[in-house]
């Protein structure tokens, strides 16, 4: 802040104060405003996509019941709703989302289901052919003691037990409903079992040591080799020599 002259300490201290209580002003006043923005948004997004996507995840009354609530917030907004303190438009959106929340759940839910069950399910075969290569003495498993295949084919049967029966339940859910198995939970799920197989089914080879007796033999074979090379080497310098 340029310094007037004229002025006293007094007079500056107190231009300073204003100065720093306006700019504290207008980051409320950005701050109410934001948040006003973000209910008006929130309720033209949401209708929209109750009438699309969303429209299944909810039960009929309750839809109606929550776009009834919307157009009222839409009203408010350009009533007494204009101009309000930051809190009550915070209140606001808290009270539309908890609406709104669950069925944007229950549709996430929806469409990444699928997917996470088609990765456990392929985690699932992944192990079951490793446990028929080991049945039928394939060497790239041969290594493996058979107690510990028994914990991934007690792991795999678990587990395919589980998803089988998730799977069943929630063909029987209706898209309003709240699921009864999260997509976090299968994802769990198969990540658990790929934790109890993984270390077993990769588990390397034990390196194979020749034996010390072939060794040693091998060993006096090369010695032997290297004496005949050195007598043969002192014999042709003997007959040059004599020549």
């Amino acid at each position: 802040m340029a310094v007037v002259p004229g002025l006293t300490k007094g007079e500056i201290d107190k231009a300073v104060e204003d100065e720093g209580n306006m700019a504290g002003q207008d980051k409320l006043e950005k701050e109410r405003a934001d948040m006003k923005n973000a209910v008006e948004e929130y309720v033209y997004g949401i209708r929209d996509k109750l009438e699309t996507f969303l429209r299944e995840f909810v039960e009929e009354k309750k839809r109606e019941s929550f776009s009834q609530l919307l157009s009222q917030t839409e009203d408010w907004l350009y009533d007494e709703g204009d101009d309000q303190k930051k809190q009550v438009y915070v209140d606001k959106l808290a009270e539309l989302k908890k609406f709104g929340d669950p069925i944007v759940r229950r549709h996430r839910e929806f469409d990444g289901r699928a997917a996470a069950f088609e990765e456990f399910g392929k985690a699932v075969v992944h192990y079951r052919k490793i446990l028929d290569l080991y049945d039928q003495k394939v060497e790239l498993y041969d290594h493996i003691e058979e107690d510990e295949m028994k914990k991934v084919q007690e792991a795999v049967h678990q587990k395919q037990k589980w998803m089988t029966s998730k799977m069943q339940t929630l063909s029987k859910t209706a898209k309003h409903d709240e699921p009864p198995v999260l997509v976090a939970q299968i994802v769990s799920e198969r990540e658990s079992l790929e934790k109890t197989c993984n270390p077993i089914v990769m588990k390397p080879k034990p390196k194979v040591e020749p034996p010390k007796d072939e060794k040693k033999e091998n060993d006096g074979e090369g010695n032997k080799a290297e004496e005949n090379g050195d007598q043969k080497g002192d014999q042709k310098g003997d007959e040059q020599k004599m020549d």
